[in-house]
């Protein structure tokens, strides 16, 4: 969620600092100001603050209080007299719709994601369950079918080469969406992995780009790597993954590649005979907001 200000350029100078203070649930977080975060409204500047809210807390209240300071002393603070929630804006655009200047595209966006809010919050049972102001969509059209189109695959290699195997992934579904692979070792007797040198790497599946690595972590005897964040409209991508060992300044591969997107993970929950309803539904909702979100960044590009 984002909060714009129109700030005079006189707080803009040496000595001063200016910053927001959201609070949600009784947690405060401090977001500075980031100049380049900003955009010409006529004559004026108007500065963007970016508060991150769990995918569960769209109808939570978010309180932001804007405070300037001089030299370590507030100069001015600007409270506004009511609090905010997500929910408030989704609201807005679906009630509003076409009429008051909302797209077809962004209206179907406030709706999925007012659904994946609803289903998430229902998985982490973090906060009570509510009674949807947004009419929910329905999740019946997103099948097995659907979603096979999404199926993880393997490039074709011979296992004996690599000392790691592909053993798992699961999703991060909180602030953002990412995805997180596992590996385990083809044979730990005879072939151990130093994990102090363990890397995955992973790039757009197809896009011959350098693979970006980030260091992998031991977990329960098995490996595992957190790859980027994934924007809503970018949730069906597919991306290659492989784990690699840094010798150097270089980085030697040890596992197959996989070929995945976050929606792989959507149909193997939906496919799995183990997974609980809940699980299902809200990676059922994220399908549906991802794809809303695509739609809508592809008209308006």
């Amino acid at each position: 969620m984002t909060f714009y200000y129109a700030i005079d350029p006189l707080y803009l100078g040496e000595g001063y600092d200016v910053s927001v203070d959201f609070t949600m649930d009784g947690k405060t977080t401090n977001v500075p100001l980031d100049e380049g975060y900003s955009y010409q409204d006529g004559s004026q500047t108007v500065y963007g603050f970016r508060f991150y809210v769990d995918s569960d807390k769209a109808t939570h209240d978010i309180a932001p209080v804007l405070t300037v300071r001089k030299d370590g002393a507030a100069q001015i603070t600007l409270a506004q007299q009511q609090s905010y929630r997500i929910y408030d804006y989704l609201l807005k655009i679906v009630n509003g719709g076409q009429s008051d200047g909302y797209s077809a595209e962004l209206v179907q966006l406030a709706k999925a994601l007012a659904t994946y809010d609803y289903y998430a919050n229902e998985y982490f049972r973090y906060s009570d369950s509510y009674q949807p102001e947004i009419s929910l969509l329905s999740l019946d059209g997103v099948t097995d079918k659907v979603l096979a189109a999404y199926k993880q695959s393997a490039v074709a290699s011979d296992d004996a080469e690599y000392s790691l195997k592909h053993y798992g992934s699961n999703l991060y579904l909180q602030e953002s969406v990412f995805p997180r692979y596992l590996a385990k070792p083809v044979d730990a007797a005879t072939l151990p992995v130093d994990s102090s040198t363990l890397y995955m790497g992973y790039r757009v599946a197809g896009s011959g780009d350098l693979y970006t690595y980030v260091k992998a972590t031991e977990s329960g005897g098995s490996y595992l790597g957190n790859a980027a964040k994934r924007p809503a409209s970018q949730l069906g991508t597919p991306y290659e993954i492989a784990f690699f060992a840094k010798e150097g300044n270089t980085y030697r591969q040890i596992s197959p590649v996989k070929v995945a997107s976050v929606y792989s993970y959507a149909y193997t929950v939906s496919i799995s005979s183990a997974a609980q309803p809940s699980l299902r539904n809200v990676t059922k909702a994220l399908y549906l907001y991802g794809e809303a979100a695509k739609n809508y960044f592809d008209q308006t590009n």
